[in-house]
């Protein structure tokens, strides 16, 4: 039987394959206090990542550039313990055929003991490009195109590796980033605990803190967690978990989640908003 071509999309981008790399956002806490980037996702370590792959230069698909760049992310996953396997095709484009190569590092997940052993352990993937668009007019080097994907990917599984123990319990805390603004459900428990306790004292401080939210200019972890931190000085809390509780609660419906910067930067700053929109009107 032959073997079956991967799938392409209209641009037949080549692709890296993660298994499981959603719940990467559990890696970096699922403490009540926003951790700090560096004990999880660092933007940090991706931002050299991207730095690294652009001063390869272009990076289009069958040419050396692209090669040296999956060379680049090969050698960082395999420096985070995960194995890497390549996954050739010949490719038809506008430039004729194209040989490509996918990479894919899987990290396995774990059944429920209760599941039957003909049960398949679910997946899921997480994927980016790595080569850059050719352009005949001038250099492009796709710093925000093929070079942060690539970067974000990496850094999600060395966030990921050393910290997921099961596929399930890791991927428990980040369901809430499957499911659209308006769709997700909350946990009784935790809005009675977090939310309506004290007379409403956590619905009274997400309404303090969402002109804040709205007003920030630059939407990373970092920056909304010294967001956070700073709020609650100003309210002499003992840290920031009593305003990131009640945010977390609004965001996901759940007491548990990842670091609540990383969960804010996945949602974006516009779904944070419409989020804490819903939960404030019910």
């Amino acid at each position: 039987m032959a073997a079956r071509r991967p799938s392409r999309t209209h641009r037949t981008l080549t692709r890296i394959g993660i298994v499981g790399l959603l719940a990467a956002m559990v890696a970096a806490s699922c403490a009540a206090q926003p951790s700090k980037a560096a004990s999880g996702f660092s933007g940090t370590r991706a931002l050299a990542d991207v730095r690294k792959l652009v001063a390869i230069g272009p990076r289009v698909a069958g040419t050396p550039g692209a090669a040296k760049a999956r060379d680049y992310i090969t050698e960082q996953l395999k420096a985070a313990g995960l194995a890497v396997q390549e996954q050739a095709f010949d490719a038809s484009t506008p430039r004729g055929s194209v040989h490509m190569i996918n990479l894919l590092a899987v990290i396995p997940g774990i059944p429920p003991p209760e599941a039957p052993s003909q049960v398949p352990v679910q997946r899921l993937i997480v994927a980016g490009h790595y080569d850059t668009k050719l352009f005949k007019e001038f250099t492009f080097v796709g710093a925000n195109d093929g070079g942060s994907s690539a970067a974000l990917l990496v850094e999600l599984a060395r966030a990921l590796k050393p910290r997921a123990k099961t596929f399930r319990d890791a991927l428990r805390p980040a369901a809430f980033a499957l499911f659209a603004d308006d769709a997700y459900e909350f946990d009784t428990s935790a809005v009675e605990k977090n939310l309506r306790a004290n007379q409403g004292l956590g619905l009274g401080l997400l309404r303090e803190i969402k002109p804040r939210l709205s007003g920030l200019a630059t939407w990373t972890p970092e920056s909304v967690t010294e967001l956070l931190e700073t709020f609650a000085r100003e309210k002499s809390m003992p840290n920031a978990g009593g305003i990131a509780q009640p945010l977390r609660v609004a965001l996901t419906g759940s007491s548990v989640s990842p670091g609540l910067g990383e969960t804010m930067a996945v949602l974006g700053k516009e779904s944070t908003l419409r989020r804490l929109d819903r939960c404030l009107s019910q």
